[in-house]
């Protein structure tokens, strides 16, 4: 995916889960992105329509390799579903790319009715 801001062009790829399918109530989103401006990485967030995602920085050697004329940054996002459960829509969780109060991107990760029928007892506990 590649995302679009005043400042330049971010690439974002998510490595984990395949196929962006989340299969349980949680799993740690892996995924990097690449831009020519490091400044746009250090402040980008993540978050869904009910919260932000923590998440960690990571070095990402492979995409650095592929991409050696941009920054590149990996990070690991660990996502609870049962904590973004009024996020969910049509089976889907909606990830946004945040820098400053600008969206610059968005992903959907597939839900599997069992990764939401576990979050819901989950969340009901």
């Amino acid at each position: 995916m590649r995302a679009n801001m005043a400042d330049g062009l971010v690439q974002l790829v998510v490595d984990d889960p395949v196929d962006r399918l989340m299969q349980r109530n949680e799993c740690q989103l892996r995924l990097w992105c690449a831009c020519a401006d490091s400044r746009i990485l250090e402040r980008l967030i993540f978050r869904t329509s009910a919260g932000v995602l923590g998440f960690r920085s990571v070095a990402r050697p492979d995409a650095e390799l592929a991409h050696p004329n941009l920054e590149v940054t990996g990070f690991v996002v660990p996502i609870f579903l049962s904590d973004h459960l009024g996020a969910v829509n049509k089976g889907k969780l909606t990830i946004s790319m945040v820098v400053g109060k600008q969206v610059i991107g968005q992903f959907d990760l597939r839900l599997t009715p069992e990764a939401i029928r576990k979050a819901t007892e989950r969340a009901t506990c």
